[in-house]
């Protein structure tokens, strides 16, 4: 008996069907749904730690500045310690850092540039920390973790 060299062709080009198509569609989507909200979380946590560290060593130069001038009074941060990640742009920041100084005590604060679960982070001359603004119910203790 004689096979067409054209019917084996045919079988080995057969390919995808619609319906198998459609099935990796929605598992692929199904896979993202899953992971896009996981990573972005992960994300937005490496962030705030940056920012956290800066607030850190922005306190460190507070406390330079008082003991060189017994006042926290008149100080400002410098340009590098403004933002988050430090040396940042202004473009480029996901945090900015403010100052608010007295002669014995002073509060920094970090507020991010797009939303965050956490709003802003705060420390003070006697290192405690907080999260004044906590948008989605989280504590300072678990924003500064």
């Amino acid at each position: 008996m004689y096979h067409s060299p054209l019917g084996s062709l045919r079988s080995r080009l057969r390919g995808f069907s619609l319906i198998e198509l459609m099935i990796a569609v929605a598992i692929v989507g199904l896979l993202a749904g899953i992971a896009y909200p996981a990573y972005t979380s992960h994300v937005q946590r490496a962030h705030r730690a940056e920012a956290r560290a800066v607030l850190l060593e922005a306190a460190q130069y507070m406390e330079r500045y008082y003991s060189a001038n017994t006042s926290y009074a008149s100080a400002s941060l410098p340009d590098r310690l403004s933002r988050s990640p430090a040396g940042s742009t202004a473009a480029d920041a996901r945090y900015t850092l403010a100052v608010t100084a007295y002669a014995t005590s002073f509060t920094l604060t970090a507020t991010p540039t797009k939303a965050d679960g956490c709003g802003a982070l705060t420390i003070n001359q006697l290192g405690e920390r907080g999260a004044p603004s906590p948008v989605s119910g989280m504590t300072a203790e678990s924003c500064w973790r």
